[in-house]
């Protein structure tokens, strides 16, 4: 039936090209393709526009910003560098956005991919304080400490017991499968340690994975590292953080008060002077009698006044809430659709929606939290959108122009902003 409605759409298309004395026409009656001028002097530039203005608008409500770049070449030789962010605004909402891709003219030095980078900071007004300089370029890191350990521990097929005799792995599904290339086994394990072992000092790798509520603590025994110290570490990172938080808080209402401070006038200096200051003593109202509401209020005050807890305030109520976040349990990677229904489907366990419903709890910590998990776990998204690129710049259309390659770039990669899928890039 669909080669039959293929063939019968391309038949009219071709008689109503030979209709109209060639050319490319729809095969839709009553509708004709743009021409070329139309489409590069008209559409294009529109839907660029368009493209740009989400873009800012996701842009200015994020508040934390991850930027991922990478290098290709076409097959004609010609570099080009693109560039993609991870960005969650303020109500914890996460979008991969692609920023763009430029032709990369020269050699592919330090110099040239910084100058690059400047450059795509200032074109699209973004924040230098809310970005994390080239930091993770491997969904989000809290993920990449769990997977390492997981796979190391698939990948050891003997262990030794409390006698010290080697055994097979009880927790590796490779023990009973592999029985000729154990020698393979190992030097995969090898090669894997010695790319990944960096992780486990890397202090963005290992608050990634405490703040993702799945894993938390439970994996610093499996990497034989010493629980006291990563969570005193992480404490000290989480003070350094607060610091950093209040600055930025302060420069925004300093930002916002500049608005709204009014220089004096002359003509309503009075006006402004008697709504402003106080009136004097003399003037004021009857004092109040709290003499005998103090002396009423001393032969109950055993009774009516209950201790308060001590206010917590500055980097100790963010270590607080660090503290209770780790006593409470882990939760499950899957979690039931409806907790009320014991059938129910399963839907995979976020830590970005964990942070957004837990905020009020956790007004400092979920701060943190969310700019951790604004990291990305790899560079999927943009070697993603240089697939796309091996699509549109082919060897038939080799001669096009950078600017109208980047244009077609923009507009293809960031197709699917107001789609439901915000969490990754629409290059399909």
């Amino acid at each position: 039936m669909e080669s039959e409605m293929e063939t019968r759409f391309f038949s009219d298309w071709r008689w109503a090209a030979k209709k109209k004395g060639g050319g490319h026409q729809s095969g839709m009656p009553g509708y004709q393709l743009p021409g070329i001028e139309r489409m590069r002097n008209g559409i294009i530039p529109s839907l660029v526009h368009a493209t740009r203005c989400k873009l800012l608008k996701i842009i200015k409500d994020s508040s934390s910003f991850t930027i991922i770049l990478d290098i290709w070449s076409s097959k004609s030789m010609m570099g080009f560098i693109g560039f993609t962010c991870h960005a969650v605004t303020k109500t914890f909402e996460r979008y991969i956005l692609f920023l763009g891709v430029k032709r990369m003219i020269g050699r592919h030095t330090a110099e040239n991919i910084l100058a690059e980078y400047e450059h795509l900071l200032s074109d699209w007004e973004i924040d230098r304080s809310l970005i994390d300089d080239f930091q993770a370029e491997f969904e989000t890191v809290g993920n990449v400490i769990p997977a390492y350990l997981g796979l190391m521990n698939a990948l050891t097929l003997t262990v030794r017991d409390r006698n010290g005799v080697q055994i097979p792995n009880p927790n590796s599904r490779l023990t009973t499968l592999v029985k000729y290339c154990k020698g393979f086994v190992a030097g995969l394990r090898l090669s894997l340690e010695r790319r990944f072992l960096f992780i486990l000092r890397d202090v963005h790798y290992v608050m990634g994975s405490i703040f993702d509520p799945r894993f938390k603590l439970a994996w610093i025994t499996l990497a034989g590292l010493n629980e006291t110290a990563v969570v005193k570490a992480v404490a000290a990172e989480i003070e350094l953080r607060y610091h950093i938080l209040c600055t930025r808080q302060t420069l925004n209402e300093i930002a916002g008060k500049v608005d709204s401070v009014c220089l004096p006038n002359p003509q309503t200096q009075v006006q402004t002077d008697d709504a402003c200051v106080s009136p004097p003593n003399n003037l004021a109202g009857p004092p109040s009698s709290t003499r005998k509401r103090r002396l009423s209020q001393s032969l109950y005050s055993p009774v009516i006044e209950v201790p308060r807890p001590r206010l917590v305030i500055g980097p100790a109520k963010a270590l607080e809430e660090f503290d209770v976040y780790l006593k409470e349990d882990i939760i499950d990677m899957e979690v039931p659709l409806d907790p009320m229904d014991p059938n129910s489907k399963l839907c995979v366990t976020k830590p970005l929606q964990f942070w957004k419903v837990n905020q009020y709890r956790f007004p400092i910590l979920s701060e943190f939290g969310r700019d951790v998990v604004s990291v990305a776990a790899s560079s999927g998204s943009v070697e993603r959108a240089f697939s796309v690129a091996s699509d549109i710049l082919t060897a038939k259309r080799s001669a096009m122009k950078p600017d109208l390659f980047s244009n077609l770039m923009l507009i293809k990669c960031n197709a699917g902003l107001n789609g439901k899928k915000k969490d990754r890039i629409h290059c399909s």
